[in-house]
């Protein structure tokens, strides 16, 4: 006992700035700790990983905030004052003591735990990382945590990310009828990433709804809406469209946004799929104020056969069907309120005519004198 603590006393002298871990690390077990860590970053929270990231002041409660650690801070600092187009090497960082033993020049940390430092800023976007062949950024963190412990060990150097590419996102809140203002103020990008995900969410739930329609009865008065061909061909884009706006939920974080992989071109697509589901909104407009008499009169169609209504049945179709399809956009609130009074009258000529009918079939009969 007085021999571990003489040593633990030479161990805080020599290194003071050596982290006091939360919880037992050996050399069994430092690999799977490791992992924990990772796994934490990467989204799986574990209490092991919670322990580990805090005993590197790399939590602020349970939340994954690199800046207030003195080891993040320091690495941060290395980064920024790289000239351009400069990497910082593994090199630059760790020395090689003998063939067993390396720590890095600041704290004495071992390889292991400095990547594990470095990936908190993977997560937070202060750096990409270089190990195993592949460049990490913060949206590819489930991969990183995936990546074999010894090539992020040897990893090879981290770097700044790229500038945000304010011209692309600009284009991205253009379409999202967002004010494109937030992305260009670094001072509001916090609320911009806010608004950018609300505003996600609520497309992926306006993709789903369009494709449960295109499942289901696209059809108006037996008619369809859409094209077969189109049908397909709309349901294939508008699943990319919810793909897309998906895989924004990664830019989570304003330093996120300097790793935001789409172009220009990619946002002009999802705009397109754009007037798709606002066509598919006025279909389903149209459906929902024409379909109680639609319907009923579907309905009649089967059970009535007076020659003179069924033309006049016929007639209405002829002459507004092809709108529900070609001229969808001519459909305004004048055509539906005209056509809904045309399909009343067309259901209270039925009423009549079968009213007339049941009168004259139904069975009669005779009073009986007592």
């Amino acid at each position: 006992m007085a021999a571990s603590a003489c040593l633990s006393i030479w161990f805080n002298e020599r290194y003071p700035n050596y982290p006091k871990f939360l919880l037992t690390v050996t050399s069994e077990n430092i690999n799977q700790v490791f992992k924990y860590g990772m796994e934490y970053i990467a989204g799986k929270k574990n209490d092991a990983g919670m322990k580990v990231l805090d005993s590197l002041q790399l939590l602020d409660g349970d939340m994954i905030s690199p800046q207030k650690s003195v080891y993040g801070k320091h690495f941060i600092d290395l980064i920024n004052k790289l000239p351009q187009g400069k990497v910082l090497n593994r090199g630059d960082i760790i020395d090689r003591i003998n063939e067993e033993a390396e720590y890095d020049t600041e704290f004495k940390l071992e390889p292991i735990w400095v990547v594990l430092i470095l990936s908190s800023l993977v997560y937070s976007g202060d750096i990409t990382l270089t190990a195993g062949g592949k460049t990490f950024d913060a949206t590819m963190l489930k991969e990183l945590a995936a990546e074999n412990t010894s090539y992020l060990i040897d990893f090879k150097h981290c770097d700044k990310p790229k500038d945000i590419p304010v011209a692309v996102l600009k284009k991205l809140f253009e379409m999202l009828d967002l004010p494109p203002g937030q992305v260009v103020n670094a001072n509001m990008r916090d609320d911009a990433v806010v608004s950018m995900l609300e505003k996600a969410d609520e497309y992926i739930d306006k993709a789903l709804k369009a494709l449960v329609f295109l499942n289901g009865d696209i059809s108006v008065w037996g008619k369809p809406s859409l094209e077969s061909y189109k049908v397909e061909s709309y349901k294939d884009s508008i699943k990319g469209f919810k793909d897309f706006f998906d895989s924004l939920k990664i830019y989570n974080t304003q330093a996120k946004l300097k790793n935001f992989k789409f172009t220009k071109e990619d946002i002009e697509k999802q705009a397109a799929v754009l007037q798709q589901l606002t066509e598919i909104d006025r279909i389903k407009e149209l459906k929902s104020k024409i379909d109680a008499n639609t319907t009923y009169l579907s309905g009649a169609e089967v059970v009535l056969k007076d020659k003179s209504w069924v033309e006049s049945i016929n007639k209405i179709k002829i002459k507004n069907g092809d709108m529900f399809i070609k001229n969808l956009d001519s459909i305004d609130d004048d055509f539906v309120r005209t056509f809904n009074i045309e399909l009343a009258e067309l259901k209270n000529q039925y009423i009549s005519i079968y009213m007339d009918l049941h009168k004259k079939h139904r069975l009669v009969l005779p009073l009986t004198q007592f």
